[in-house]
């Protein structure tokens, strides 16, 4: 890095193949859409198929509200 130049050098200088997983974007975005929904268009989770199989002892839960606000 040089006095006149603020960014510092990059890590490495060749360059390196990227990998993009395009369905880990196009799931995230998913997800982004449905939070993104008023409340009563978002979809219901059906929590007893989201916790089975769990021991109910051992789990830290906590029910806010409604909408998990």
């Amino acid at each position: 890095m040089s006095p006149a130049d603020p960014h510092p050098d990059p890590p490495f200088q060749e360059t390196q193949p990227m990998s993009i997983d395009f369905a880990e974007i196009l799931h995230d975005l998913e997800l982004k859409r449905a939070a993104a929904l008023a409340p009563a268009q978002r979809p219901e989770v059906d929590v007893g198929p989201a916790v089975a199989g769990l021991d109910a002892a051992t789990l830290d839960l906590a029910v806010v509200d409604e909408d998990g606000a």
